[in-house]
């Protein structure tokens, strides 16, 4: 199965300057716990905006780097049609975790999409699609409203309703 798993603003933005837009620890351990002995799938900024440009721990760490390049502890693709069509014969839980151009380009590929939705402006400037006007995704939970740093936000899980991919 195929999972955005994301962080947003009320706009729906989910980063500037190549960083996120909020640091929150109950977002941060709800990624983990997600991701944890998963398959985590990322473009090549993303990676290099982890600690020490590093892959992720106890996870596969899958890259799309389009200019070539090659990174220590990752499974590299070069192109984009050969990395999606790999992921589709993966019997195993599949997260992408940004930037927003890998999550933009995987939106017809994913079954479910995790959002953590936060209640303020993060002044982004990177957005993921607004699945609340997407007609081919539900939400199919949310959690009560919880304080994060002062943060109030949502866990939400939004299911496709039609395949196309």
């Amino acid at each position: 199965m195929i999972r955005a798993i994301v962080c947003v603003d009320e706009k729906w933005a989910i980063g500037k300057n190549n960083n996120l837009l909020f640091h929150l620890k109950k977002d941060m351990q709800f990624f983990k716990e997600k991701t944890n002995l998963s398959i985590v799938v990322m473009g090549e900024n993303t990676l290099l905006s982890l600690p020490g440009g590093k892959p992720l721990k106890d996870r596969i760490n899958i890259v799309l780097c389009p200019e070539g390049h090659e990174h220590p502890g990752c499974v590299c693709f070069h192109d984009f049609d050969k990395l999606v069509k790999q992921l589709k014969v993966l019997d195993s839980d599949i997260y992408v975790i940004g930037g927003g151009m890998l999550y933009n380009s995987m939106l017809p590929y994913y079954d479910e999409v995790y959002v953590t939705k936060v209640k303020a402006d993060g002044e982004g400037t990177v957005f993921f699609p607004n699945l609340d006007k997407n007609s081919d995704f539900g939400i199919a939970d949310i959690s009560e409203d919880i304080d994060d740093n002062g943060y109030i936000l949502n866990f939400c899980t939004y299911k496709r309703l039609f395949n196309y991919a």
